[in-house]
């Protein structure tokens, strides 16, 4: 999956859309995901490797997929943040959604906290390229976005089903990717088309896993110590 985010077509998209942002604190966004994103698939990519078949013929499809959307040197900026988004949060949906699926069933299983955060960014990145989405004047049409939403669904349920070799409940990652088609296109001001429903919610793996969860927690004001700092000789 670290070679979908590092290939020329995808790279060529997110440079796309940084220059089509007008607003630095945007661009200056989407410079960082990148960045971060290239930190967190790595370890992700790692996990997966002895749980996958050879992802190459699927993973073309994808790159051919995404290649065609945005072959136009002026595809409307619209499209390019609906095709990121999908990208984001319908093209590792299917395959998040299975290593949860393993965690589950295995519970000795280790989950970096690098997988819980790929989680969330991916999230937040869809959310916010359906902000930007939202503040345009020229959107795509509404037939077009479902379309496109629903090819990528279809691509990414083939994807999972030729490659995911786990025995995994095949038919639960489905729903889950359709689960989030739904939520992203809802974002991009569609309607639902699946209205499927999703048993991976990733709230009990952030709360058990997440080290970075553990230093957050705040303590009631009454446990707080109430000793003071003091340099005698003890010190």
């Amino acid at each position: 999956m670290v070679s979908m985010f590092d290939s020329p077509t995808t790279r060529d998209l997110s440079s796309r859309i940084s220059k089509g942002i007008q607003i630095q604190e945007a661009r200056s966004y989407y410079g960082f995901r990148n960045m971060r994103s290239s930190i967190h698939l790595e370890a992700y990519s790692d996990y997966l490797k002895p749980q996958s078949n050879n992802p190459s013929p699927s993973l073309q499809t994808k790159m051919s997929w995404i290649q065609r959307q945005i072959v136009e040197p002026r595809t409307r900026f619209s499209k390019l943040l609906l095709v990121d988004a999908l990208v984001r949060g319908v093209f590792c949906a299917g395959t998040l959604a299975a290593i949860e699926w393993t965690t589950r069933e295995d519970p000795s299983a280790n989950i970096s906290s690098a997988f819980l955060e790929i989680t969330r960014d991916l999230h937040q990145d869809v959310m916010f390229n359906s902000l930007v989405f939202s503040y345009l004047c020229r959107r795509i049409h509404p037939c077009s976005l479902a379309d496109i939403v629903k090819e990528a669904v279809t691509i990414e349920q083939d994807f999972v089903k030729d490659n995911i070799d786990i025995g995994l409940d095949v038919n639960l990652i489905n729903q889950h990717i359709e689960f989030a088609a739904d939520r992203l296109i809802i974002g991009f001001g569609g309607t639902a088309i699946y209205n499927s429903a999703t048993v991976f919610s990733f709230k009990p793996l952030e709360s058990s896993n997440n080290a970075k969860a553990q230093v957050g927690v705040e303590k009631p004001t009454s446990s707080l110590s109430t000793a003071s700092l003091v340099f005698d000789e003890d010190f």
